[in-house]
């Protein structure tokens, strides 16, 4: 399975890698981004 997350807020930090593993999730969706990386991946 491949999983986008749309947010980078506390809910996602709480799921990634506790209920879908890090390996699964191919990319981090943010809308208003503050930074050029998020949870050791570039944007």
């Amino acid at each position: 399975m491949r999983v986008l997350i749309w947010g980078t807020g506390r809910l996602a930090g709480k799921v990634a890698g506790k209920h879908i593993a890090a390996d699964q999730i191919v990319a981090y969706i943010d809308t208003h981004k503050k930074t050029e990386e998020y949870m050791g991946r570039k944007w």
